[in-house]
């Protein structure tokens, strides 16, 4: 719209297609009206057009004769035969070819329209993102390792053989996962308290430890 000064009536304006003349002022005013040869879309829209459209767009904006417009997933045509929208179904985007490590992902967006894109696939674990092919450790699990691949998280548990042993005879693994008991003889030191009567002393003793055999002297 324009500035103009000395109106003596409001802009014509569309109806259902046709034009209707706009309302008679009391006296010359000024304001913004449609610029000359033009009218309002609607009575009470600021906006000009120069012919009344038979047809609106999905924000209700005008539309002309011929005019083609994509809403909610269709391609629209105004007609000029029907005077009227004519929508169809938008053709849907081929499916993309994802790349080794990407994974297809179905997005819907506002409009109804459904995309499909291919996105690198990652894995979250304990607030990590990893790539597909990477493998990690957690220190809470020694048992266990991990990797992303693109279904997801696997996880490789390791089984530890049986064996029982006392506790201060297990070699532990670097990981700290399995065990194996010592099978060494060694002789091992320890401190003893001997009392008698009312004498006590601290007398150092040996001992052997592991798998040692016994023999008669």
């Amino acid at each position: 719209m324009v500035y103009k000064e000395c109106h003596k009536r409001t802009d014509d304006y569309c109806k259902g297609g046709d034009r209707i003349p706009g309302d008679k002022l009391r006296g010359l005013e000024s304001g913004c009206f449609c610029p000359d040869n033009q009218l309002l879309v609607e009575k009470y829209k600021d906006i000009c057009v120069t012919n009344c459209p038979y047809c609106k767009g999905p924000r209700g904006e005008p539309k002309q004769f011929g005019e083609t417009w994509e809403s909610k997933c269709h391609i629209c045509t105004c007609s000029n035969i029907t005077q009227t929208e004519e929508c169809t179904p938008k053709q849907p985007q081929p499916t993309p070819t994802c790349k080794e490590k990407e994974i297809l992902v179905t997005y819907n967006s506002t409009d109804c329209c459904e995309i499909k894109f291919c996105v690198e696939k990652t894995c979250e674990y304990n607030e990590t993102t990893y790539k597909v092919g990477d493998t990690w450790k957690d220190p809470s699990q020694p048992c266990q390792s991990y990797s992303c691949a693109k279904s997801g998280i696997t996880v490789e548990r390791k089984v530890c053989p049986e064996v029982n042993c006392a506790e201060g005879q297990k070699i532990w693994d670097e990981a700290g996962c399995c065990f194996t008991c010592n099978d060494m003889c060694e002789p091992k030191k320890s401190t003893v308290k001997l009392q008698d009567g009312n004498c006590t002393a601290d007398v150092e003793m040996t001992a052997c430890e592991g798998q040692c055999e016994s023999t008669a002297v």
